[in-house]
């Protein structure tokens, strides 16, 4: 009986390795040019029976069409064609199906490939299988077993890549089915589909992207595959990895060390959601993907995690306490997040985010409790010494005093008592600090400083000492008096303030400021001056500063303090004239005209040269004119904005006009009741002007002028020269001339005011 089968089985190997298309390529007799002569002789019509070739087995993406997402897809075979055929391969007395053997079946490419259909594919892996079943069971007897060796199309190479067969790619499809780049049939050989697999698994993880499955490849495939983070294991570190999940919101996980069918369940719906690859390990990817999501995920009411142990620890100890310390996040600690939030101005959510808890770490690692030691501790001493939680010693040390004392004002403010002084206590002690001023009887470092202030700045004759004595009393009730506080002898919050503001003044010897300049300007018009115009406020300055302050019976400190520039401003508005300068005529109203000139053109351009004179070369002056352009306005009109502007002066400017021969300069006030100053302002301005001019001087006369009627202050009209003469029209045609008449009118009027040059 054996010796049958060992027959039979040697007849059925010869038949098998005659005939198959391995053992045609693997012989080195046969060269591929002899086997395509031989299918394409006379004889390739006749029908020669042999099973398909392996090389067909299995279709990447490319060489069907489609890529494929199963294996059912894949292989074009439903599950009941699958396990119908299985059953078929049992049978070994069943006959194999014969197929034709053409140059098209017989050598794998693409192109020819494609032209293969799904059923012929899958009927051949059939019979390979049937063939290789069959020759197995006549193999194996009770008593021996022979070894058959098998022969490979193609020699294993490293890396696999596409094209390649070999029984290990089998198992790479397997896993990579498993981590999430699904959906390859797990054959043998290496198409274009599994070489798209092996792509995006090698983007996926960082590795170079090449498409064969190289060392680094495979080593990342196994790391993956075999993860201790993977349903149906366990691992001490799966607990971390519960709790997070939990955390982010994906939980209800029964935190142990088994990764059970829940958690897998919740990573596929975490990988889901955060577009990961769905294969329910908790791979370095998904990992990096949750810390990053847990870093942003506050713990809230219903969590379960050992740092809420450590949150409910703080909490207590710094005032917000009655929590059990545990692992649940329960109502009555969401209770106390909100009451902390609250109080410390965070956004109230009831979930311990990582502004709250950034903040309870401040708190509870405050330098500012019991037992600790910090420069700022004395300051903060010496704070509620003054205000009434006091005879405590100044040191460094926060001791048990001082944590009592911090209690106390807490307890008495409506603060939460927790001796610790926070930013809440803290700001709650300044403004009890700003409502409690020194005054007599006290004793504080900070004394020393507002005595030295006050000698500064002319309250002087204190000595410098920690105590608030009678003297200092008084000087700060005169301090108060003169700047307008409330005079009660008390070094209150307002007191000190204006008590900076003046010691720290920008106008005082040694300092620059852009405003100084102006205020240079100021002291020269009062008398005060010889001072060089400049940012800097220098000792000559100072000098004249402390006189002027003298004079007006201010306190004597050099220092433009508020009460001095009030009293320079007011004497420097009581020193300005303002000049009300009006061009005549305009617009439509030429005035008088000769000789190609209109009066309206010549009188405005000798009025804006007084302007910009009198401004720009003399101080105590302010100018305005009726008019800056070529525009008509009323007599009664100009009067009336002089009025309203408050002139000092009113000056209108005009040439006269008559038979072509009278010349000359003449000047006009009002024919009714003037003042004195009107007459004497004629006089002076007149006399100023017709010494200076080069034509006849026609006298100071009288005018019923509607503008020298109307105008509230004093005022004259001046009659330059005549524009139909001949010999001053050629004078009034020349503009350099009409700006010495500008400049000589300005000086006129100065020499009447007794204005100083700038």
């Amino acid at each position: 009986m054996k010796i049958n089968k060992v027959m039979i089985l040697g007849f059925l190997l010869f038949v098998f390795f005659h005939f198959s298309p391995h053992t045609a390529e693997a012989n080195s007799d046969i060269d591929n040019d002899q086997l395509n002569s031989a299918t394409t002789s006379g004889d390739e019509k006749s029908e020669e029976k042999v099973s398909f070739p392996d090389e067909i087995e299995d279709r990447s993406s490319s060489e069907i069409g489609e890529p494929l997402e199963n294996e059912e897809e894949e292989t074009g075979l439903d599950k009941d064609t699958l396990k119908s055929e299985n059953s078929e391969e049992d049978n070994i007395n069943e006959a194999i199906p014969e197929v034709e053997v053409t140059e098209e079946n017989f050598y794998e490419d693409k192109e020819s490939a494609e032209h293969t259909t799904a059923e012929e594919e899958s009927r051949k892996e059939a019979i390979d299988s049937k063939e290789e079943d069959s020759i197995e069971e006549d193999l194996v007897d009770e008593n021996e077993e022979i070894q058959l060796e098998t022969f490979s199309a193609q020699a294993a190479v490293a890396p696999f890549q596409q094209g390649d067969r070999h029984n290990d790619i089998v198992g790479i499809k397997k896993k990579l089915n498993k981590v999430g780049f699904s959906g390859i049939t797990e054959t043998t050989f290496f198409g274009s589909w599994m070489e798209t697999r092996v792509q995006q698994f090698q983007s996926y993880y960082g590795l170079p992207i090449t498409g064969k499955a190289d060392d680094a490849t495979l080593n990342k495939l196994d790391e993956v595959y075999n993860s201790p983070f993977q349903k149906g294991k366990r691992h001490k570190d799966i607990t971390t990895l519960k709790e997070k999940l939990n955390r982010v919101g994906y939980g209800y996980i029964t935190v142990t060390t088994l990764y059970g069918s829940f958690m897998d369940k919740q990573v596929r719906k975490f990988q889901k959601d955060y577009g990961l690859r769905v294969n329910g390990i908790m791979d370095e990817i998904t990992l990096e993907k949750l810390n990053a999501e847990v870093v942003n995920a506050p713990f809230q009411q219903g969590d379960h995690h050992n740092e809420i142990v450590e949150i409910k620890k703080k909490l207590n100890r710094i005032g917000f306490g009655g929590i059990s310390e545990t692992t649940f996040f329960g109502s009555w600690m969401e209770t106390r997040i909100e009451q902390f939030q609250s109080y410390y101005s965070l956004s109230v959510t009831g979930k311990a985010d990582d502004a709250t808890l950034k903040k309870l770490d401040e708190v509870y690692n405050s330098p500012f409790q019991k037992g600790k030691r910090h420069n700022d501790i004395t300051t903060l001493k010496e704070k509620l010494n003054r205000v009434g939680y006091g005879y405590i010693t100044v040191t460094t040390l926060y001791g048990s005093f001082m944590d009592k004392q911090v209690r106390k004002f807490q307890k008495n403010h409506g603060l939460r008592v927790n001796g610790i002084m926070d930013e809440v206590t803290l700001k709650k002690l300044n403004a009890e600090i700003s409502k409690t001023p020194f005054q007599k009887g006290d004793r504080h470092n900070d004394i020393v400083g507002i005595k030295k202030k006050l000698n500064r700045i002319g309250f002087g004759g204190i000595s410098e000492t920690t105590l608030y004595g009678n003297w200092m009393e008084t000087r700060v009730k005169q301090f108060q008096s003169y700047y307008g506080i409330p005079a009660t002898g008390k070094a209150d919050s307002a007191t000190i303030k204006k008590l900076d503001e003046v010691y720290n003044s920008p106008f005082q010897k040694g300092k620059r400021h852009s405003d100084t300049k102006e205020l240079k300007e100021k002291l020269n018009q009062l008398g005060y001056g010889y001072i060089s115009v400049t940012t800097l406020y220098g000792s000559f300055m100072d000098k004249q500063v402390r006189k002027f302050q003298k004079d007006n019976g201010l306190r004597v400190n050099g220092i433009a303090d508020e009460v001095t520039l009030a009293k320079i401003n007011k004497s420097v508005n009581n020193n300005v004239v303002k000049i009300f300068l009006d061009p005549g005529h305009g617009g439509h109203d030429s005035g008088g005209q000769g000789f190609g000139l209109n009066e309206k053109n010549i009188v405005l351009d000798i009025a804006l040269k007084t302007a910009e004179i009198l401004t720009k070369q003399y101080i105590g002056v302010e100018i305005m004119l009726s008019r800056t352009t070529d525009k008509f306005i009323e007599l009664t009109e100009r009067a009336n904005m002089a009025n309203k502007w408050n002139a000092d002066y009113f000056v209108s400017l005009h040439t006269n006009a008559f038979d072509g021969k009278t010349g000359g300069f003449e000047s006009f006030i009002h024919n009714g009741n003037v003042s004195k100053e009107t007459r004497n302002r004629q006089s002076e301005i007149h006399n100023y002007l017709a010494k200076n001019l080069p034509v006849n001087d026609r006298g100071k006369k009288t005018a019923n002028f509607n503008v020298l009627r109307n105008s509230n202050m004093p005022s004259i009209l001046l009659e330059y020269m005549f524009i139909d003469n001949k010999n001053e029209n050629s004078l009034l045609k020349s503009s350099s001339y009409r700006q010495s008449l500008g400049k000589l009118t300005a000086d006129a009027i100065a020499n009447s005011f007794k204005l100083k040059r700038r």
